[in-house]
């Protein structure tokens, strides 16, 4: 039986970094998530460390950093009111430049901050979550 991407898997920065590149023929999979998922896409989340030209940095609560690249205008974001500090979510493919580290081009960010209250007890939760969503089987 063949192996299916996922068409977005929900990671923790680090797992972005350490997941196992692999083409597999026939899926939407590039990289390995550390179970054995397929995925291009992911949905992280966390606080922006800083803004650069190409978009922003995340760090979230495993520690890792991840650089976001935003290389369109994004609908409903305005990327000039994101700042240091600010929890965000992004969603988009992950990519990797041959002479830096992996990043994410967004296809989605959104500033959670105005909605949230407790950003410590936000980053908690979606650490939560996302084991949780490590733990489900993969659909045969």
């Amino acid at each position: 039986m063949q192996a299916v991407g996922l068409p977005c898997v929900k990671l923790l920065v680090e797992g972005v970094l350490g997941a196992q590149r692999c083409p597999v023929a026939g899926t939407r999979g590039t990289y390995r998530t550390e179970w054995g998922a397929p995925f291009e896409r992911v949905w992280i989340q966390g606080t922006v460390c800083e803004r650069t030209d190409a978009g922003l940095n995340l760090k979230d609560s495993s520690g890792a950093v991840i650089a976001v690249v935003v290389t369109s205008r994004l609908p409903g974001l305005d990327l000039a009111s994101i700042v240091p500090g600010d929890y965000c979510l992004v969603v988009g493919p992950v990519a990797e430049d041959p002479t830096g580290p992996r990043y994410v081009r967004a296809h989605k960010v959104i500033n959670l901050t105005a909605e949230l209250v407790d950003v410590v007890l936000r980053a908690e939760q979606w650490q939560a979550e996302v084991k949780e969503a490590c733990a489900l089987p993969l659909a045969p």
